[in-house]
């Protein structure tokens, strides 16, 4: 803006491509290092760091989502996260996808992302969603598209926009035949074949392999696995482990250790891979044990 060949020569410089709120904050940065972020201007504040080459403000906007992420502003900030390929931060908000798509995907910003986004979240195989709503979410964005368009939000307007990687990703037989019905057979989106192979399917009359997944997602609903079948536990003073397989991928939300009444601990846990006894996670910590509320001991969770 200020040097080099295509540096601004006039005496007065109006940014385009800016508000007055997140340039503001933008200069408050340089001259004084502190930034007020918020959820209305951080994006904008993140796009000017970026242009103008300010990577401790960058920072600062990043460290800021990622401690004010949630399900309602998950699609705002990750094409942000693609755009500037970071990738850690891209990979937490499909975390929040993944937990919870349904409030996400019934917010106001899905309806605002690229169609890349919407193919990616239809083909995930882990959505916290049931498939009907997954469809009307889908049908909602391809209805908003249509507006941006200026073209007839029809069936077949919706399908064409949609792509066939889009539609094939819904899983239409997981759907119950009275939502598909009330729901789906309205939208007009799948042809008269698709249709009449789906109501055959629900009859238990399908001649011809249906175009769609059947299989079920996988859900982020959190389980608690009991390791062991006593509720007693003698400390010995040594390092204890416990070891996990899984035959399909988790994720590992915590471990819950045995303690005493009112006892109080400091404990250091690891997750360690035994394959080549690498460290993958570990947390050190103070606590407090508490009665469970469905079991007759006292425990704390890590």
């Amino acid at each position: 803006m200020f040097y080099g060949r295509i540096a601004e020569t006039q005496d007065s410089i109006e940014p385009p491509d800016c508000e007055y709120e997140s340039l503001l904050e933008l200069f408050r940065f340089l001259y004084t290092d502190q930034v007020n972020l918020s959820g209305s201007n951080v994006m904008q504040v993140l796009y000017l760091a970026n242009k103008y080459l300010v990577p401790s403000l960058v920072k600062k906007c990043k460290e800021y989502l990622r401690s004010n992420l949630i399900a309602s502003n998950v699609f705002c900030v990750l094409p942000h996260a693609q755009k500037f390929e970071d990738k850690d931060l891209e990979d937490r908000c499909w975390n929040v996808i993944e937990e919870k798509t349904e409030e996400a995907m019934t917010s106001d910003k899905f309806v605002t992302v690229e169609r890349s986004v919407v193919e990616s979240v239809v083909k995930r195989e882990l959505l916290n969603v049931t498939e009907v709503e997954l469809f009307k979410a889908v049908n909602r964005w391809a209805t908003k598209e249509c507006e941006r368009q200026g073209v007839a939000s029809d069936g077949e307007t919706k399908r064409r926009i949609l792509g066939e990687e889009i539609v094939k990703g819904i899983r239409f037989p997981l759907i119950p035949q009275k939502d598909f019905a009330s729901v789906v057979y309205d939208s007009r989106i799948l042809n008269y074949e698709e249709l009449g192979n789906m109501i055959k399917y629900y009859n238990g009359i399908s001649t011809t392999p249906l175009p769609f997944l059947q299989a079920s997602r996988m859900d982020s609903t959190m389980h608690r696995c009991y390791r062991f079948q006593t509720e007693r536990w003698w400390y010995s003073g040594n390092t204890d482990c416990i070891i996990l397989t899984a035959k399909k991928p988790v994720k590992l939300y915590g471990v819950q250790h045995f303690g005493s009444e009112s006892g109080e601990y400091t404990v250091t846990t690891d997750i360690v891979d035994p394959v080549d006894n690498t460290s993958l996670v570990s947390r050190t910590g103070n606590y407090t044990s508490e009665k469970s509320d469905t079991h007759a001991y006292y425990r704390f969770d890590v």
